[in-house]
């Protein structure tokens, strides 16, 4: 865990504290070469606080004073890598962040199912999409792919606007060896827009024809057992 405190003079001392965990099973499979070969290791960085410093410090460069009613400028990255997606937003003061479970091999198993080939033919062709003479069909079969990795960061996306509803996220930077696919993700900042898909089960349209009661006739005993229900949802 980290602990930071605001230096802010004039305001009363307040203290946030990061809580960051990771597998056990998977640092020891990753830190195991490394231990075979007696090298020893004095610091571990989770991925997430990894993009977070190259965000904050080779990108943003404190180049804003913080101002935590203005919310100022904030990055969205999106590292992308074999199995999952680490999405960190940042101004460089603050992160949050979240893990998307796609990845590169998402995009490989699904030319697999669709296209017959094995893994090792689907990722070559994966890399080199858009010189392949059937690029048109290998795009078609990475579609449903592509489309839960934008789902997935644009409702991500939002949800961070719902907490820091006064910061406004200006750029996405791309990170991760899948990144480097550029066929495959050129066109994810484009399709990060405020438009959403139609929800398949019709929430977007749930309001609609709903009966809302005036506030001044809602109950409060009511609303804070709803308050706490939606605290527990979200």
């Amino acid at each position: 865990y980290g602990a930071t405190e605001d230096e802010d003079e004039d305001l009363p001392m307040q203290t946030e504290v990061g809580l960051f965990a990771i597998k056990r099973d998977q640092l020891f499979r990753a830190i195991r070469p490394l231990i075979d070969a007696d090298v020893e290791i004095d610091i571990i960085q989770l991925a997430p606080m990894a993009v977070y410093n190259a965000i904050a410090y080779d990108q943003l460069q404190g180049d804003q004073p913080y101002d935590d009613e203005k919310g100022g400028r904030w990055v969205a990255a999106l590292s992308i890598g074999t199995e999952a997606a680490d999405l960190v937003i940042t101004n460089g003061y603050r992160v949050w962040q979240r893990n998307i479970p796609i990845g590169g091999n998402h995009f490989t198993k699904q030319l697999t199912q669709d296209l017959k080939l094995t893994f090792a033919k689907a990722e070559l062709v994966k890399r080199n999409a858009r010189q392949s003479e059937d690029a048109k069909q290998l795009f078609k079969a990475m579609r449903p792919v592509f489309n839960d990795l934008v789902t997935e960061t644009q409702r991500s996306i939002g949800y961070f606007g719902s907490l820091e509803r006064a910061a406004s996220v200006d750029r996405l930077v791309l990170m991760g060896n899948a990144a480097k696919a550029r066929t495959l993700v050129a066109a994810l900042p484009g399709l990060l827009t405020d438009r959403r898909a139609p929800c398949v089960h019709g929430c977007d349209r749930a309001l609609e024809y709903a009966i809302l009661t005036a506030p001044e006739a809602r109950d409060p005993a009511l609303l804070a057992k709803l308050d706490a229900v939606a605290g527990r949802v979200l």
